[in-house]
Formats: C-alpha cells, structure tokens, sequence
C-alpha cells in the first residue's frame, strides 16, 4: 500500500495490561485478547472470507480506523468491513485516527 509505517498505539509490551483494562471497563465476560496470525496464512483472502474467519474464531468486535483496508489486495474499506460485519454478526467501529 506503500504507506509509511506507524508506531502502534500500544507498546507491544503493554499490550496485555491494556486489554485486560479494556475488558474490564467494558464489563466483559471473557477477557479482550489479541491474536497474531502469519501475514502469508490470510493475505490472500477476500474481505468476507477475512471477516468469516473472524466470526468463526469467536470474535465478537472489531475495532479499525476510517482508511482500514483488509483482504486480498486490500479489496475491503471500513465501510465494507460495517457491512461484513452485521452479515456475519461482529459488531464494527471505525474510530477517526488519534494524534
């Protein structure tokens, strides 16, 4: 996508105590967790197949800013992604970016 690269908004070592934070604050039954997939595994799906593995892992949200791109290509937009998730049951927020 030739972007230039991003820090995370969260240090990779503090990724855990924020979760847990988070799926306390949000009142969660089962804590918020993070996985990492290899890039090569899914790169070559499409937006619904994407969105359709996440539905089938047990993920219930997704978080992601208004220029997200996903699948194949990067195929998907946020606006799609809103769509393939209430086709799939995942509940979708596209949050502006944080400066």
């Amino acid at each position: 996508l030739r972007r230039e690269p991003t820090a995370p908004i969260v240090a990779k070592g503090d990724r855990a105590r924020v979760l847990q934070h988070w799926s306390t604050v949000l009142g969660c039954e089962v804590p918020i967790g993070e996985r990492v997939f290899p890039f090569a595994s899914i790169r070559a799906l499409s937006p619904e197949d994407f969105v359709k593995l996440l539905a089938d892992m047990g993920v219930q949200g997704v978080v992601a800013g208004p220029d997200y791109r996903f699948g194949f290509k990067a195929a998907g937009d946020a606006q799609l992604l809103r769509e393939l998730g209430a086709k799939h049951g995942l509940e979708v927020g596209i949050v502006d970016v944080v400066s």
